[in-house]
C-alpha cells in the first residue's frame, strides 16, 4: 500500500502511474489526484498557452500524419465529433471568429518561423521522421531514412524494445499518442547544425515513451 501525498489516501500501487526516478518507482501522487492536477493545470492561461503551443508544432511537424490521425478518429467516432464541435462552437463564439481572423497571421507565422530559424526546421523534421519511422515499424513496413533514423544507433526493432521497457503503467502502442517519444535533453539544447549534435540528440539513449501531459509540464527541460 501507497500513502498519496496529495490527498493522502492508502491505496494499491496499482492507482500509482510508475516513475522510474522515485526510490519505490511510483509517482507520489496518485493516478486520480494526477488526473485532477492536470485538468486544473491545463485550465489555467499556462497551461493553455504551452498546450497551444505544442499542438501547433506537432500539427505542422508533420502535417499530412496528423490530417490521417484525425480522420481516422473522426470516422471511428462520427457522433461524438459531431457533439464535440457543436459544443465548442455554442461556448466559443469568439474564439470561432478570432479564429478565423488570425488564420491568415498563423501560416505566416510559422511560414516565417520555418524559413528564419533552421534549428526550429530540424526539430520538426526530426520529430516527424521519428513518429513515421516508428509507426512504419510497427505496422510492419519500412521506415524512411533521414538523420533521425540513421543516429538512432539501434534498430527500430531494437527502438521499440527499448521504448516497451520504459513503459509506465498503462502505455501500450495501441495508445501511442496519448503518451509521446519524449527527447530526455530536448531539441532546444542542442545546435542542431552541428552533426556530433544531431546524433547525441538522436540517439535511442535519449529517448523515453512519457504521458502526453508530463510531456507539455516538462517542455524544454530535462
Amino acid at each position: 500500500m501507497v500513502v498519496c501525498t496529495k490527498c493522502g489516501v492508502e491505496k494499491l500501487s496499482s492507482e500509482f502511474n510508475k516513475d522510474k526516478y522515485r526510490k519505490n518507482g511510483l509517482r507520489s501522487a496518485c493516478r486520480l489526484c494526477t488526473k485532477t492536477m492536470y485538468k486544473k493545470w491545463i485550465s489555467s492561461e499556462e497551461g493553455q498557452l504551452r498546450k497551444s503551443e505544442y499542438d501547433k508544432e506537432r500539427y505542422h511537424s508533420n502535417i499530412d500524419s496528423e490530417k490521417k490521425r484525425m480522420k481516422k478518429w473522426r470516422d471511428a467516432n462520427p457522433e461524438r465529433h459531431r457533439r464535440n464541435v457543436k459544443l465548442w462552437r455554442e461556448k466559443n463564439p469568439d474564439r470561432i471568429k478570432e479564429h478565423e481572423r488570425n488564420r491568415p497571421s498563423r501560416a505566416a507565422w510559422y511560414r516565417k518561423k520555418r524559413r528564419e530559424d533552421i534549428n526550429f526546421r530540424i526539430a520538426g523534421s526530426l520529430r516527424s521522421r521519428l513518429r513515421a519511422a516508428t509507426r512504419a515499424q510497427l505496422a510492419g513496413g519500412s521506415p524512411k531514412k533521414g538523420s533521425a533514423i540513421e543516429n538512432l544507433g539501434c534498430t527500430m526493432s531494437e527502438l521499440i524494445v527499448h521504448l516497451e521497457n520504459q513503459f509506465q503503467q498503462g502505455m501500450s502502442w495501441e495508445n501511442y499518442g496519448e503518451w509521446h517519444i519524449d527527447h530526455v535533453k530536448p531539441l532546444s539544447s542542442f545546435d542542431l547544425l552541428r552533426e556530433e549534435q544531431v546524433k547525441e540528440v538522436c540517439h535511442f539513449a535519449n529517448l523515453q515513451p512519457l504521458w502526453s501531459e508530463d510531456n507539455l509540464r516538462k517542455g524544454n527541460k530535462v
